[in-house]
């Protein structure tokens, strides 16, 4: 199944901490913040603050506007600068307080359940894509401008802020952005266990 998702699909939601609010772009079911395998989410960060505990899962953090973060990892007592392309993984039980590098961002971020899937994510800007995939789920964010995307011979349309949600378990998908707009966005890549 392949499904284009809009602004009008998303959901804003509070922060698990209650420190903020955060755009939920997708998730696999549930609607709370505990009963989740894995969930797609982008939020604007205006604040330095902690962030929110998210037992057993895994997360992956990458920014899509502004500068980026400083990250302090209180567990294992690291420091961990996020910018640019960069994407994170880091567990959902670490306590992490955060910084802003210099001002307000918007970031990109995925929660899985590790028991039960694996996740690779990738950070576009202004890039010519295509790419094969054989991933259970391949979510595609388009950030800044329409573009036109080919999955296995057909056309869809993205504009800005809207997604592409493909369920096809272990079958090959060829994905490539046709014509002149290049990509400015990210692509997550879940597999079953």
């Amino acid at each position: 199944m392949i499904q284009v998702l809009t602004s009008a699909d998303y959901r804003q939601m509070p922060w698990k901490n209650g420190l903020g609010t955060t755009i939920e772009l997708a998730r696999d079911s549930g609607q709370d913040l505990q009963r989740f395998f894995w969930r797609i989410s982008m939020a604007d960060v205006s604040n330095d603050g902690a962030f929110s505990i998210f037992p057993a899962k895994q997360r992956l953090l990458s920014i899509l506007d502004g500068q980026g973060l400083s990250l302090d990892l209180q567990d294992s007592g690291k420091q961990q600068i996020v910018s640019g392309n960069d994407v994170f993984s880091f567990s959902g039980d670490e306590k992490i307080d955060s910084k802003l590098i210099a001002g307000p961002i918007r970031d990109f971020n995925l929660i899985y359940n590790p028991a039960h899937f694996s996740a690779h994510m990738r950070m576009f800007r202004d890039e010519s894509i295509e790419i094969n995939s054989c991933a259970d789920i391949v979510f595609i964010y388009n950030h800044r401008q329409k573009i036109s995307i080919e999955i296995n011979q057909q056309c869809y349309v993205l504009n800005a802020g809207e997604s592409l949600k493909i369920e096809e378990n272990n079958s090959m998908k060829h994905i490539k952005i046709l014509e002149n707009p290049l990509f400015y966005g990210v692509i997550v890549e879940l597999n079953f266990k």
